[in-house]
């Protein structure tokens, strides 16, 4: 029940970030999440690394190192926070609003670049670019990501609100990882997030690819 009532409190704060524009930068996590530091860079899209990266397993042992290759952008979805065994079983709004956290509302938008609908600031970025991010991640059809509300088939692009705060308390870590070389699956034990339970609170399973990258299989409860 505890675990439930976490799940959808966190979901409930990304719900209501994403319901509203947004405008200002992301208020820091308490110290030890990690999620900062991150904020303040540039996220890699689509989950690519170095081609010498890919040709061998990462270090299981180094938990920090796989929190901040694996995890992020991918806990601004979500998507650690569910059960799902399939990409598209993933609401649409979810993975756009990952774009959104890690490459708009954490950015320097000049008000030039904005646009207003019904009275309200909002971004608009190329379908192309949110598209091409997120399925650098997830393996699903472009038509499931097009069916959020967010998206504007007239200008082809999808239209993030920039008024407004946006804060994201949630910072899970791998406490536990496990790399099967045939099948390439990287399956990362996660702690819950809140700091409420000890041990892990989901199991994320990865694929690694051949050119650096890596895809999102499932998440299970714990």
């Amino acid at each position: 029940m505890k675990r439930l009532l976490s799940l959808g409190a966190a979901l409930c704060l990304l719900l209501c970030a994403c319901s509203q524009p947004f405008a200002s930068q992301p208020e820091e996590p308490a110290a030890g999440g990690g999620l900062p530091a991150l904020l303040g860079e540039k996220l890699p899209s689509g989950g690519s690394v170095p081609a010498a990266e890919a040709v061998s397993p990462p270090d299981l042992d180094d938990s920090a190192g796989l929190t901040l290759r694996y995890l992020y952008p991918l806990v601004f979805a979500g998507v650690t926070q569910m059960d799902w065994s399939a990409p598209d079983e993933l609401e649409p709004w979810q993975l756009v609003a990952m774009y959104a956290f890690a490459e708009v509302w954490n950015a320097d938008i000049p008000e030039s670049a904005l646009v207003y609908e019904d009275g309200w600031p909002c971004y608009y970025e190329a379908q192309e670019r949110v598209e091409d991010y997120i399925l650098g991640y997830f393996e699903l059809p472009a038509a499931h990501l097009r069916s959020c509300d967010w998206y504007r088939p007239e200008a082809q692009a999808y239209s993030f609100g920039m008024e407004g705060g946006v804060g994201f308390a949630y910072a899970p870590e791998v406490l536990q990882a496990e790399y099967d070389a045939g099948s390439r699956q990287l399956t990362l034990y996660l702690s819950d997030g809140f700091g409420e339970y000890e041990g892990p609170s989901s199991q994320l399973t990865l694929r690694l690819e051949a050119d650096g990258s890596f895809r999102c299989l499932s998440n299970r409860l714990l």
